[in-house]
């Protein structure tokens, strides 16, 4: 760090009003950020943690002593792992560096707690946000390319709007959508105005989603909703507005060819529920585990762990050991990828049964809170819900759901998505038992 930078840091942490405007600057930006990529939310993060914990008052952790003594051994054993792994440098990357992400959490915590006004604000953003991708992924369906001139790909299978040829526009619109959510039901609106954005903001998500042609992230989007209607009390006002966004939506997937192949038909032929069609040259008869290619990633991801059990093969280093024979599952129809597309799998694979069972733990306490509120609210009827709450905690289900594909667990964006989720719901903590 030059002495130029160290005296606009040093300024900056002793400007108290900077240091709150940076902070609910760079957390509104957050979301926006993403579609431009990783980096400047990246940056935003590292900054913002850096300033947090210079400026933090230390007692306002002691309240989380027990999040942060499990997410230490987490952190311990992701290290070592990396220490004794194959390729200790570039596994040293995702398994240090990862702190940031972690503190974050408390960032978000932190600036919702401390700027109440800041949900409102968030709110705009995030209607702004779905709004913009709504009508530029009509448009690239439509004429094949969307405003800047991004062609749609496969034939029109796959849409990506303003992330250009990154194909992560349904899992954005799902990892978003549900704070615009929160958003509404934390602010004190009016009932009515409440029910009829939520439907809005479903229908909108759902749309997105689904012309997208993210299969993971509409089979997510459907327990989402499956999971709120549970424990909504306005069940017929959902049930009717949701009968008409579903038909809508089936309406898109049924009328178009490319939709319908790449949602419903590549998905039949993959999971093994029909005859082996021309082009897919499948190795057995029977169900498969999301596709054969996916199969084959979980098969080798377990093989890997077999042989690691403790420390896996380091964090990010399954890319560097899936070609191994001691640990590929082969076949003629599989390719090697950097990670085995589900995050439980990837965490046995890479570090081991330890930050496993930490990620499992974590599911199922959150799993605890959403079996609370449905206890409360169907034995005792009195019970007051709080909607923005139970909205989150299905967020933190989507998001750590372990029966679907994911990204990559040391990857930064899907991080950054993450840590949005858990930094509000950790900001609600007042509620919770366990925390």
């Amino acid at each position: 760090m030059t002495n130029s930078s160290k005296s606009i840091f040093a300024s900056l942490l002793s400007n108290r009003q900077g240091v709150s405007l940076f902070l609910r600057l760079g957390f509104l930006f957050l979301p926006i950020g993403l579609i431009a990529g990783p980096a400047i939310p990246d940056f935003i993060i590292i900054l913002s943690s850096i300033i947090f914990i210079f400026k933090l008052n230390k007692k306002y952790l002691t309240e989380y002593k027990l999040i942060i003594s499990f997410f230490l051994i987490f952190y311990t054993f992701n290290i070592f792992s990396s220490l004794l792994s194959d390729n200790v440098l570039f596994s040293l990357k995702s398994s240090i560096f990862y702190i940031r992400f972690f503190i974050y959490v408390f960032v978000i915590s932190y600036i919702v707690e401390k700027t109440p006004g800041i949900i409102k604000q968030l709110l705009y953003v995030l209607s702004i946000i779905l709004t913009l991708l709504l009508i530029d992924t009509l448009i690239q369906f439509i004429i094949g390319k969307n405003i800047f001139g991004y062609p749609a790909a496969d034939n029109g299978h796959r849409l990506a709007s303003f992330f250009k040829d990154e194909y992560i526009l349904g899992s954005y619109t799902l990892k978003i959508f549900p704070l615009a959510l929160f958003c509404l039901q934390f602010l004190n609106l009016n009932q009515r105005l409440k029910n009829y954005s939520s439907v809005l903001i479903f229908g909108i998500s759902g749309i997105i989603i689904i012309l997208s042609g993210d299969r993971a992230p509409l089979y997510l989007f459907f327990i989402f909703c499956l999971l709120f209607l549970i424990l909504t009390d306005n069940k017929k006002f959902y049930i009717f507005f949701g009968s008409i966004v579903c038909t809508i939506l089936i309406f898109f997937i049924l009328t178009n060819q490319p939709l319908k192949k790449r949602i419903i038909d590549q998905t039949i032929i993959e999971l093994g529920l029909t005859e082996k069609k021309a082009g897919y040259n499948f190795e057995k008869n029977g169900i498969f585990i999301f596709s054969p290619h996916h199969e084959k990633l979980i098969s080798t991801g377990f093989n890997m762990w077999k042989k690691n059990k403790y420390f896996g093969v380091g964090p990010n280093n399954f890319r560097n050991n899936c070609e191994k024979i001691t640990y590929k599952d082969g076949g003629e129809i599989f390719r090697c990828n950097n990670h085995p597309h589900n995050l439980y799998v990837q965490l046995l694979s890479e570090t081991g049964i330890i930050p496993f069972v930490i990620l499992v733990l974590l599911f199922f306490v959150i799993v605890s809170y959403y079996v609370k509120y449905f206890i409360l609210f169907n034995i005792n009827k009195k019970s007051s819900i709080d909607y923005s709450e139970f909205i989150l905690i299905i967020l933190a289900i989507i998001n750590l759901w372990p029966l679907t594909t994911n990204g990559n667990f040391f990857n930064n964006y899907l991080n950054l998505q993450m840590i949005l989720a858990f930094g509000f719901l950790l900001s609600q903590k007042k509620n919770f038992k366990y925390i």
